[in-house]
Parts: structure tokens; C-alpha cells; sequence
């Protein structure tokens, strides 16, 4: 992967001491590239941020209306949640109403991303649950999917599995792309990963948020995952999240996800166009700012600009939590 162009700055007082670079894809709901960074084109992995799309298998099953899932269980299928008790609860609700025991689960256990949360399992000594890890909306969907099509739960997350050749065929139709060009991994929670061109992820994005550019077939389900995740931003991550914060500052205009090693995608509905964001370095805190300066240069303002402050411009600490330095985004800086 080629490193792209300079995307965020990290100072130490006055001084660069950090850049980081990537790639911006920016595409219309009707699949013309409006915008790139870098190399829009580039072939990235898009981890997390391909949930959305793996929820459809969940939706189109009919194991919604099978076994009475609520829109927030379909928010938390979507979710890269923190793991407090509101999504461990939630999660727990899933495999309660599919009948899917926590065993069956096949992600693995670690501790809650949310801080207060991972103290309080420290400070007790209980032991991290599969529950606790932020995709079990997703694993616990897609059995419950699984159980909906008469299908097999035990080998769920093979490639090969019909299920997840429904989702691959799936994500192939909405985003336009040749289904041999995909490239199927195995993520870090043991689910199949998706390596797709940047501008494809963008378009993804582009028609979840505007889902009547999709094929008739997927308008719908779109429509429903988008809105869940609109509904129940809190489920999709968490508190102090960003995905959270950006969902809620623009009021039900926005859709989007972040996915591991430096990914984000995100659709704008009144705009219908959908950006996609790779660091190339894989860095979390790169992301943000660089997802906000590309819907600025795009005139896309939130409602609640505050709410989303930290994260356009977040800060260096020291160990004593006095501020020596700011992170920021570049790109575009000669336009403002």
C-alpha cells in the first residue's frame, strides 16, 4: 500500500513531531468518484466498518420478525460496542431470543473498550465474557440469521458458509465490484473480512445512507440498518465514542462506522454521497479529524459542533494529564 498523502499532524508544543498519511475516497450514491485523497482506489481491508453490510444476512433472513428483534439489537449487530452493561445486556438478549447459548458464540472474550467498565471487571475479579467483546451483536446475529435459514450455527464464520457467501454476494451488488475482486480474510474476531478498493467502501456507505441508488432487492434492508443505527447510535459504540458523537451531532443525516487498523466509512443522506478513510499507518487517532475535515471541505456541518470538538482536534497529555501537544487534521488547510 502506498502511504498517500499527508492526512493529520501530531505537535509537541509548536513542533511537528508525527504525520500521519492515508487515502480519502469520496463517491456519490449513483457511483461517480467526486473526491480523492491519495490514492482512492487503494485496497484496504475495511474490518468493522463492513457491519453494517454483515447485518444484512441478519435482516434479509427474517430472523428479525422470527425472533422478535428489537432496533436496538439490530443497532448492536452493527455495533463495535464498549461493552457496558447496556450492550452486554442487549447482546445477552439475542442469543435469549434465538436460543443460542454464550458458548455457541464464537468471538472470543476481552476486556470492555469502555474504561469503567473494564476497571469494574478488574476491581471485582469476574472474568471477561464473550459477551463483553465488541462484535458479539454481530456473532450473535449472525446465528441467529444462521438458525433463520435453516442453516448450520456451528461453522458460521466459514468463508464457505452460505450465509456468509449471501453477505460476500451482497456487498458485491451494492457496491458494484467484481465479487472475484473482493478478498476474504479472516478479522480479528474470527468473522470473514473483506479487502475491497476504497471507493467501493465509500460507495457502500453512499447507498446505506441512500439506499434507493441500491438494487431493488437491498433498498429496504439498507433502509432499516441505517435507520437502527441513526435510532441507537449509543448502541454502535458507546459513551465517549466517536461513531456515538457523530451520529448524534448530525441528527439522523449521517450513518457511519469505524473499522481496526485506521478505517472509517460513512454515508450523508441529504447530500447522498458516502466517504471512506484509511490511515496508512493503521492509526486510531488519525481517523477523526480526518473524517471532519472531509465532510468540512465537503460543507457538511454538524448540528452540534461542540460535541464533536475533541475529535476535529484532539490533545497530547503527558503522564501528569497537562496538555503538550494537539492532533490535527492537514489536508485541505490551503482551501480554508
Amino acid at each position: 500500500m502506498s502511504h498517500g498523502v499527508e492526512l493529520v499532524h501530531v505537535t509537541r508544543g509548536k513542533s511537528t513531531e508525527s504525520i500521519h498519511m492515508g487515502h480519502v475516497a469520496i463517491v456519490s450514491a449513483d457511483g461517480r468518484l467526486l473526491c480523492g485523497w491519495g490514492d482512492p482506489h487503494v485496497n484496504v481491508f475495511a474490518r468493522s466498518s463492513m457491519k453494517p453490510f454483515q447485518a444484512l444476512g441478519l435482516v434479509m433472513s427474517g430472523a428479525l420478525e422470527k425472533y422478535g428483534f428489537t432496533e436496538q439489537e439490530l443497532a448492536l449487530a452493527c455495533a463495535s460496542h464498549s461493552g457496558e452493561e447496556r450492550h452486554v445486556a442487549l447482546a445477552w438478549s439475542m442469543l435469549q431470543k434465538s436460543g443460542t447459548s454464550e458458548e455457541e458464540l464464537q468471538c472470543g472474550a476481552h476486556l470492555p473498550y469502555d474504561e469503567h467498565a473494564s476497571r469494574e471487571l478488574l476491581r471485582l475479579g469476574i472474568a471477561t465474557r464473550q459477551l463483553h467483546n465488541n462484535c458479539s451483536g454481530k456473532h450473535a446475529g449472525m446465528i441467529a440469521a444462521a438458525k433463520a435459514r435453516a442453516e448450520s450455527t456451528d461453522d458460521y464464520l466459514d468463508k464457505n458458509h452460505p450465509l456468509q457467501r449471501f453477505i460476500l454476494n451482497a456487498i458485491a451488488e451494492i457496491g458494484e465490484v467484481d465479487i472475484q475482486r473482493i478478498e476474504v480474510e479472516t478479522d480479528g474476531c474470527g468473522a470473514p473480512v473483506f479487502g475491497v478498493p476504497l471507493k467501493t467502501l465509500a460507495l457502500l456507505f453512499a447507498r446505506l445512507a441512500n439506499p434507493e441508488f441500491a438494487p431493488q432487492i437491498y433498498r429496504d434492508p439498507l433502509a432499516k440498518i441505517a435507520q437502527a443505527m441513526n435510532h441507537y447510535p449509543e448502541m454502535v459504540g458507546g459513551t465517549a465514542r466517536f461513531d456515538t458523537a457523530l451520529m448524534n451531532a448530525f441528527k439522523e443525516r449521517i450513518v457511519g462506522k469505524e473499522g481496526a487498523e485506521g478505517v472509517h466509512g460513512l454515508g450523508v443522506m441529504k447530500e447522498g454521497l458516502g466517504i471512506a478513510v484509511k490511515i496508512a499507518d493503521g492509526s486510531k487517532r488519525a481517523i477523526y479529524p480526518t473524517v471532519l475535515r472531509a465532510l468540512e471541505l465537503q460543507g457538511i456541518q454538524a448540528t452540534d459542533r461542540d460535541a464533536l470538538a475533541s475529535f476535529a482536534k484532539g490533545t497530547v497529555k503527558n503522564v501528569a494529564q497537562r496538555t503538550v501537544g494537539e492532533i490535527y487534521a492537514v489536508y485541505g488547510e490551503d482551501s480554508n
